[in-house]
């Protein structure tokens, strides 16, 4: 049975200071696999290297060119498909495929067709209203007199510097969210994900957009935190769960003011773009979510696996079923960061309601894990879990590109039994990023973030990670990404018992 404690004196405490808190976490000197890997270049970092007040900002920009150079890698394996202009096969044989330039030609973009006012072929664009303008913003951009795949290809390209710009951002918002370790972002920064999956969509603007309204959120901007969320949610709908973390851990702690400000800011940006379009083109405006209402079980969903064994799941049926199991991945992952002893990190909450939410899903295209990407790194920043993830994300992506082949060559592509084996790889490996993310919350002398590692503190021993200041890079910080959040004394708990 469960119950809900109000605990308005209760001390919901950071670890104590030990005498081991470093400044700024080596993960050479943290992380097996680093250390490892360190050997090539001489060994793990010495124990004088990365302490000071400068370690973050070195670190930041080594992940500025790191995340550059990945980016760049990820367009080079694309010049196939930018020389072909993205012809079939070859988009999906060369594993180069893009949502963008077949956006741009569908939706009439190419002809000067305004989204949700006017339609294409019949039919309005769907897509979410921060996606369509920035779309419409990139057609803008493209010189005139040109035909129509050569301006899908300056469309690509022009996506690819504000995905680049994105990348960048995301991994400077990730650095700073990791407190004392911010070599954490280079779990981003390197990410197998984001190499085959940061050019198929502007999803990663959505992702940088809603990591760095975290970051704001944690210096205390909270009306600048929900501005930015709420752009993100205009572009991927599902960026509005980093705002249900918010509102879960607000009501453990009981400062719910500064979520309040952050979500209702989030919420007027959000309702205001999309009323504006609403009011412009009700029909132009519906036809997103109509979209989502009427679509078949999409790619990469556990809903798909019947349909490869022949044996189709009804799409009303998956659709309506899988709501109601999204709703309870809601509840279930609330109730938990409610009920566990310690309040869990923020980016493990994020994390489990999108692993949750996504396993669920009538579809779970390749590129969603890119959301997934920088909360994983912050909430189990361990290389082994993230580089076997990555490795399984990429597999997965490159045998859905197959795939999508076999359906027109069945005897060359990648047979269905084969693409089944990848949708289950990775959603077990989305599901052991959770399970991790579950451990370290109900055992958190496991937490790499919240478990003291190497140097001696400045402030004595017991000294709460809230009372240190928070510009002291000595000092042990609880959740880093909490902001007002961190180290407030439990307001509610629900047990069980």
């Amino acid at each position: 049975m469960a119950t809900a404690t109000l605990r308005p004196d209760a001390a919901n405490r950071s670890s104590p200071a030990t005498d081991l808190v470093p400044s700024i976490v080596s993960p050479s000197r943290e992380d097996g696999v680093v250390r490892a890997a360190s050997e090539v270049v001489g060994g793990p970092a010495g124990r004088r290297v990365g302490d000071g007040r400068h370690g973050a900002f070195d670190a930041a920009r080594l992940l500025v060119l790191a995340v550059t150079a990945t980016t760049a890698l990820a367009l080079l394996t694309r010049q196939h498909c930018r020389a072909s202009l993205w012809a079939s096969p070859d988009q999906f044989t060369h594993a180069c495929y893009s949502d963008l330039p077949a956006v741009y030609l569908t939706s009439g973009l190419d002809d000067g067709t305004a989204p949700y006012l006017e339609q294409a072929g019949g039919a309005f664009l769907a897509a979410p209203v921060g996606t369509g303008g920035l779309l419409w913003l990139l057609a803008q951009l493209v010189p005139g007199g040109v035909d129509a795949g050569v301006a899908s290809r300056w469309v690509f390209d022009l996506a690819v510097l504000l995905v680049a710009v994105a990348a960048v951002v995301l991994v400077l918002a990730v650095t700073a969210l990791a407190g004392r370790r911010p070599w954490d972002a280079a779990l981003v920064a390197l990410s197998p994900v984001l190499l085959v999956a940061s050019l198929v969509s502007l999803d990663l603007v959505a992702v940088a957009l809603a990591v760095a309204g975290l970051w704001s959120f944690a210096r205390g901007g909270t009306l600048p935190a929900g501005l930015l969320l709420g752009l993100a949610v205009t572009v991927r709908p599902i960026t509005v769960h980093v705002l249900v973390a918010l509102a879960v851990l607000a009501l453990r702690t009981g400062r719910r003011r500064p979520v309040r400000v952050c979500v209702l800011a989030a919420v007027a940006v959000a309702v205001a773009l999309n009323l504006a379009v609403l009011v412009a083109s009700p029909s132009g405006w519906a036809a997103y979510p109509r979209s989502l209402l009427d679509a078949p079980v999409g790619y990469g969903s556990l809903w798909i696996l019947p349909q490869l064994a022949g044996f189709p799941v009804p799409a009303g049926v998956a659709r309506w079923t899988s709501a109601a199991l999204t709703v309870l991945v809601v509840v279930a992952v609330a109730l938990f960061a409610l009920g566990v002893r310690r309040r869990p990190r923020l980016p493990v909450v994020v994390l489990l309601l999108l692993v949750g939410v996504g396993v669920v899903a009538v579809s779970l295209p390749v590129q969603a894990s890119l959301l997934v990407l920088p909360f994983a790194a912050l909430a189990v920043p361990r290389w082994r879990d993230l580089l076997a993830w990555g490795a399984v994300e990429a597999a997965a992506t490159t045998g859905t590109w197959f795939y999508l082949y076999a359906q027109s060559e069945p005897s060359r592509g990648l047979p269905p039994w084969a693409y089944a084996v990848l949708v289950l790889a990775r959603v077990a490996a989305l599901c052991w990023l959770a399970a991790r993310a579950v451990q370290i919350s109900r055992e958190p002398v496991l937490d790499p973030v919240r478990t003291p590692v190497d140097h001696p503190a400045r402030g004595p021993a017991g000294q709460r990670d809230a009372d240190r200041p928070r510009d002291d890079p000595a000092g042990a910080r609880d959740d880093p990404a909490a902001g007002p959040l961190e180290g407030a004394s439990d307001a509610l708990v629900v047990r069980f018992g």
